[in-house]
């Protein structure tokens, strides 16, 4: 596996330039050597799967799929999530999991922060070994399933409940109308604008310092 650029592999992720440095085949081989790895040294056959709104983060995560898939190893397909949510559905199923996300960095930089050992994301020494590890590429080989699954709505339950707690009941004088921002930068919005319709809440959304109106 010695046409994957070695430089992707950071300190707290997988992480480079789309098409350049990361890109199809990249995250095939990623995903294969993921769930090889996952089976092989944690005795794990799932894991979760997400991805972000980048607009290379779809087509890498399926690829990162058939990968992980091909190895023998089963996916709980969650689609687009926020980090959180991901972290939440590792939670959840008690797995590990992995996303195709960049983070806060350059539109144009995607890759992956995954988990072995349940919450945590592999970090330093782990990201080490598995670097060494895909790049020997001797992974498994077998047929393991995909479930499409909705992580959104129950991570928004829990929040409106959160926020419902915070805004509703915490609070000393009774709340009937509550204005507010959101700066959403990166985050993927659609995923909140049905919670926060719910209530009786006047919201602007701002955008790359741009302002968005957008009625309750």
């Amino acid at each position: 596996m010695n046409d994957i650029d070695t430089n992707i592999f950071r300190a707290y992720d997988i992480r480079g330039i789309y098409p350049a440095e990361i890109n199809e085949q990249t995250a095939f081989t990623i995903g294969k050597s993921y769930g090889s790895y996952l089976q092989e040294k944690y005795n794990k056959n799932s894991c979760i799967v997400s991805h972000d709104n980048r607009l290379s983060s779809e087509s890498l995560s399926q690829n990162l799929i058939k990968g992980i898939t091909s190895s023998g190893c089963n996916v709980i397909n969650y689609n687009l999530t926020t980090t959180p949510m991901n972290y939440y559905g590792r939670y959840l199923n008690q797995m590990p999991g992995i996303m195709v996300t960049a983070s806060h960095n350059p539109k144009d930089d995607n890759g992956f922060k995954f988990s072995f050992d349940g919450m945590i994301n592999a970090r330093g020494e782990m990201i080490e070994d598995f670097k060494n590890y895909t790049l020997t590429g001797n992974f498994k080989s077998g047929q393991g399933s995909v479930t499409n699954s909705n992580i959104t709505d129950k991570y928004i339950l829990i929040k409106e409940k959160d926020f419902v707690k915070k805004v509703y009941i915490y609070e000393v004088e009774p709340v009937t109308f509550l204005n507010f921002s959101i700066d959403v930068q990166s985050n993927i919005l659609n995923l909140y604008g049905e919670f926060l319709r719910e209530f009786n809440l006047e919201f602007q959304i701002f955008i790359s310092n741009k302002k968005i109106n957008i009625d309750k």
